[in-house]
């Protein structure tokens, strides 16, 4: 990763920096640069070692490690959509091959953020995070999802997501364009396709008769999802 700063009065590398930063909030630190920086005072010498800091040009046996201020001018200055696709091959390294048959779709509201949110997904039951999509206070959290299928690979995956995403243009993507599978709930705010799938399926399907949840496999259920589809969107494209 480049290092954003002024080349000019930098102490320590941004190599330290950022690694600093990273296990911090691997370790559970929440917050910013103030909590970062009470982490940072914590560590052992040979763990700043490891980490890249900067000798104390008096004792060469002794590490430093950046003032709070740092850190607040290298978070500003950090440019994340290079940062996450560095982060996930690490994780993948970590981790190994990618075996989750389910990932889970979701956007959460960030704390103390002042209304700033994430739609991510989430490898199941692993947890490993497959990819994340940033979201400012108004955006909404259908259009990041699909922002987030349109930036992603989950060919021949399950994907898992939540009512507001029964929606014709979210599972197109899914099924079309990724040739994945899909798991969502069908509420009252989806009355025609409710209805029309209550028509297609027995009565015994499920043990709610308010909330029906429809899996999408290949070929069968998936057909029967497409034509719920074209019945209540005008789809005219088959499986």
């Amino acid at each position: 990763m480049p290092d954003p700063r002024d080349q000019r009065g930098r102490t320590h590398s941004g190599r330290a920096v950022l690694a600093i930063i990273v296990l911090a909030k691997l370790c559970g630190v929440a917050m910013g640069q103030r909590q970062i920086a009470e982490f940072a005072r914590g560590l052992t010498q040979p763990q700043r070692r490891a980490l890249g800091c900067r000798r104390n040009s008096e004792d060469r046996a002794h590490f430093e490690v950046p003032a709070e201020s740092t850190y607040q001018r290298a978070l500003v200055h950090l440019d994340f959509t290079r940062l996450q696709p560095v982060l996930l091959r690490w994780q993948n390294e970590l981790l190994g091959p990618q075996a989750d048959p389910l990932i889970a779709i979701d956007g959460k509201h960030l704390r103390r953020s002042g209304g700033l949110a994430s739609a991510s997904g989430q490898r199941q039951p692993s947890q490993r995070v497959h990819a994340p999509v940033s979201m400012a206070k108004h955006d909404s959290e259908l259009i990041a999802v699909r922002t987030l299928l349109a930036q992603t690979e989950f060919t021949d995956r399950m994907l898992g997501m939540d009512s507001l995403h029964t929606q014709h243009e979210t599972l197109h993507q899914v099924l079309y364009d990724h040739g994945a599978d899909y798991l969502v709930p069908l509420k009252e705010n989806q009355k025609p396709l409710l209805a029309t799938a209550r028509t297609l399926l027995p009565e015994d399907f499920s043990p709610g008769r308010r909330r029906l949840t429809i899996p999408s496999t290949r070929p069968a259920v998936c057909a029967k999802n497409s034509a719920a589809e074209r019945s209540s969107a005008g789809s005219s494209r088959g499986p």
